[in-house]
């Protein structure tokens, strides 16, 4: 059973090479025997994207878009290594992403249950079923905030153009904390739909190698003339990798891409000869 896994620009490669290969005329007929063997190998091999390299893409794709609204938390907070350019520094750059969302969370949501009076009574209602309510119609509220038209803004006013980009950024920022938090639980079908709830920002961008390495990914996994079944369970079952060597404080689970990017800064570390 093979799987390959790979960042856009890899699996772009190996695409380009099995479409080169197919169509290669040759008539010694030697060498087209040797190619048959390679390509039939190649036809067992499950090609996806590697999921932390996705999630880079992901995080790209919002500082792009919210780099000026970043940008003035950054320099209120005073943390310089963040830039817009998030390849140099991912891990800071999230606990940005992450900061600056539940600010602006804790402030809708507090705006919400000021002056809506129907979200229920935390008297007649159990206080876990009240905060459940609450957080459903918030959710609701939110996504009404984000796609609502001109024409339907309250009291027949303009509609509030900085209430609708918080609630855009809060969405977006949370199917990307949901799309990391997956590979790190295991979650492969869930995975599977961050890719399906970011290819259209993607597209905007022209970010066009994870738009094509999107479809391609699901030509894989869903064709049932290409792999089987058994096959697609296999694969969700071994997208991440198990590190069984950690304590509490460390990640159960990492993609596979981002567990080499681990090994490659493990042994970076080691003395090299000169």
């Amino acid at each position: 059973r093979h799987i390959m896994v790979g960042d856009a620009k890899s699996v772009e490669n190996v695409k380009k090479f099995i479409r080169e290969t197919t169509g290669r005329d040759l008539s010694v007929q030697q060498s087209s025997n040797m190619l048959q063997v390679f390509l039939d190998g190649l036809a067992q091999v499950m090609i996806i994207p590697g999921d932390w390299h996705a999630g880079l893409a992901m995080l790209q794709a919002i500082y792009s878009l919210w780099w000026p609204l970043l940008s003035a938390f950054k320099d209120h907070l005073g943390w310089k290594r963040v830039q817009q350019d998030v390849r140099g520094c991912y891990w800071v750059a999230v606990r940005l992403l992450e900061f600056v969302a539940d600010e602006l969370m804790r402030a809708l949501l507090y705006e919400f249950v000021s002056e809506h009076n129907n979200v229920g009574d935390v008297v007649g209602d159990k206080e876990d079923e009240y905060i459940c309510k609450v957080v459903k119609q918030f959710l609701a509220h939110l996504k009404k905030l984000a796609f609502q038209e001109d024409s339907e803004s309250e009291s027949g006013s303009e509609p509030d153009q900085w209430r609708r980009s918080w609630s855009i950024f809060i969405i977006m920022a949370l199917d990307f904390k949901s799309f990391t938090e997956a590979y790190r639980n295991g979650d492969a079908l869930m995975v599977e739909y961050g890719y399906k709830r970011f290819v259209t920002v993607w597209e905007c961008l022209g970010q066009n190698k994870y738009v094509s390495r999107h479809f391609d990914q699901a030509e894989t996994l869903y064709r049932g003339d290409t792999f089987s079944f058994s096959r697609l369970m296999e694969l969700r079952v071994n997208r991440c990798v198990r590190r069984y060597n950690t304590n509490n404080n460390e990640k159960r689970m990492t993609a596979h891409d981002e567990n080499l990017e681990i090994w490659n800064s493990f042994f970076a570390r080691f003395p090299m000869v000169r």
